[in-house]
């Protein structure tokens, strides 16, 4: 975050001031630049006392993320207040993310959205951005598809790298647009040459989609190594497949687990398999059940199928009937049909309260699942 407040501090010597105020405003960006953010917001302070507005909405930025200063919602809060009086299009971004948020204020996506708007008339690319995913969720506004198209393209045209990877997921989905997988690509490109993590990644999966395995690769790869989970789960992948390189089960597990540390469930279900056959790794059940279990948790059935398998054989865990029949029902509840013998085979081995309790366990995990997912 810190990095792309200074950036917006940077851009806001576009914005016209007297001649006065000028060179001290130069004085504070050039002080950004050098790292001495205590100088800049020295200076910006005085400005804004003043009632410069672009000092006034650069000291809002450093206030609320605490640059050169301790964070301080509510001066950023009354800093940004006083800039947008005066029209300040940064200004009023910064309220409508404090808005949005609960910042410093009490949450209102009403007023957030009304901000946003203001900003984003005078053209302020983050505000066209964050106007378009309000739109698009119905946050605060009339959920409205079309509207966030047309604010996320023109922020995308000002070169937003979120709005581009939005504008690749409407061309690449084809719900809203007319499918095209060259203009989802170009969007993309845009927006991963410019860092964005999701844009590599799916870049990456519509090359391998396209048989392009080595831009595939690049991608995947450009991704992975700044921590991007799904992509080292999609590297891990190609290796284990031999898309794009030679077939290495070995690198496939390396980037599996980095992959599967930070959560992804398809990563780790991968390396329970390799755990649970020795491929890649040494053969390790004790391993295989937790990376099963791991997964389990994240609402994957088929992880929860071989996690009650192993309870029900006490390979890699002890052996517990009630937690096979529990995962087992768990994952017949999420569309693993071969579950239902599990559950056979522990019931046979279960008194009938053991049983009840295994149901209604069972049935408020999932619950509980769905709810967490937001269902």
């Amino acid at each position: 975050m810190k990095h792309k407040l200074i950036a917006a501090l940077l851009l806001v010597s576009i914005f016209f001031s007297p001649f006065a105020y000028s060179t001290n405003l130069n004085k504070a960006l050039n002080a950004i630049e050098r790292g001495d953010y205590k100088e800049a917001f020295d200076t910006y302070k005085l400005l804004a006392e003043q009632g410069n507005a672009v000092a006034q909405s650069s000291l809002g930025l450093m206030l609320i993320d605490g640059i050169g200063v301790l964070q301080n919602d509510g001066e950023a809060l009354r800093w940004f207040r006083a800039a947008a009086e005066q029209g300040n299009a940064n200004a009023q971004f910064g309220l409508g993310f404090m808005y949005e948020n609960g910042r410093g204020v009490l949450q209102d996506s009403g007023e957030a959205v009304r901000r946003y708007l203001a900003a984003a008339q005078q053209g302020h690319a983050d505000a066209q951005h964050n106007l378009a995913s309000m739109f698009a969720s119905g946050k605060g506004v009339p959920q409205n598809i079309r509207a966030a198209l047309n604010w996320y393209l023109a922020a995308a045209e000002q070169g937003n790298a979120s709005a581009q990877f939005m504008m690749g997921e409407f061309y690449n989905s084809g719900n809203v647009l007319e499918q095209d997988k060259d203009e989802a690509i170009r969007w993309y490109t845009s927006a991963a040459l410019q860092g964005h993590l999701e844009a590599q990644h799916s870049l990456g999966n519509l090359y391998r989609s396209k048989f392009s395995f080595k831009d595939a690769m690049f991608w995947y790869r450009t991704a992975a190594v700044e921590g991007y989970a799904p992509a080292q789960s999609s590297l891990g992948l190609m290796h284990a497949l031999g898309f794009g390189v030679d077939t290495n089960l070995m690198e496939a597990a390396r980037w599996y687990n980095v992959a599967a540390e930070q959560g992804d469930v398809f990563a780790q279900y991968e390396l329970a398999k390799m755990y649970a056959t020795g491929s890649g790794v040494e053969l390790s059940l004790v391993e295989a059940a937790h990376w099963y279990r791991e997964a389990a948790l994240r609402g994957h059935a088929e992880a929860q199928y071989n996690l009650s398998k192993m309870y029900l054989n006490g390979e890699g865990v002890d052996l517990n009937y009630s937690q096979a029949h529990q995962w087992a029902i768990i994952a017949s509840l999420l569309g693993e049909q071969k579950a239902s013998e599990i559950r056979f085979w522990a019931e046979r081995a279960m008194t009938d309260p053991q049983i009840q309790e295994s149901h209604n366990l069972a049935k408020d995990w999932v619950e509980d699942w769905y709810k967490s997912m937001g269902l």
